[in-house]
């Protein structure tokens, strides 16, 4: 449908409701790169085209090493977005590792990304995909039951993992 289907879809909601928060929403450009310049390109030919848009939303799911964007490019990124009058969102948050990867890594990534929430104004949302390993999105598809996943703040008894450990000691900072 083309770029201008953005245009439509942000003005009709626009129209609908004024006082919503209108966001695009995008998964994998959470890194410096192609989809974040890319991402950010369309942002300022929506605002040069007067489309009302209001933020943009991350979906932060990390599946390795090679898919993890640091606490310090979401910090500029953050910063880059806040420039031209943006606020930035981060939804659906969860960490799948490697093998041999240390188990650090499922508390130190959420934390860093939540740190810049709580201390970048324009970053306003945090959340995880879920809550529980039970029904996460890393959890195992067709067949039944589900096998668990591991990317998390709780595993698939409802136990608290060390990234629920981390996160809560952040929020109380």
């Amino acid at each position: 449908m083309g770029e201008r289907s953005v245009d439509l879809a942000l003005a009709t909601a626009h129209a609908a409701d004024p006082d919503a928060d209108l966001c695009i929403k995008e998964y994998r450009a959470e890194e410096d790169g192609g989809r974040w310049d890319a991402l950010l390109a369309l942002v300022e030919r929506l605002q040069d085209r007067g489309v009302p848009i209001d933020g943009i939303g991350s979906q932060n799911h990390e599946h390795g090493p090679d898919d993890r964007a640091g606490p310090e490019t979401f910090r500029a990124h953050v910063q880059e977005l806040a420039s031209i009058g943006l606020s930035a969102r981060t939804s659906e948050t969860d960490v799948v590792l490697d093998d041999g990867e240390p188990q650090d890594v499922q508390a130190r990534q959420p934390v860093g990304r939540l740190a810049g929430c709580l201390e970048e104004p324009a970053a306003t949302t945090f959340g995880t995909w879920g809550f529980t390993e039970r029904y996460g999105s890393t959890a195992g598809v067709g067949e039944y039951p589900l096998p668990t996943g591991d990317a998390l703040p709780w595993d698939e008894d409802m136990a608290p993992e060390k990234a629920f450990a981390a996160l809560l000691a952040r929020l109380r900072r």
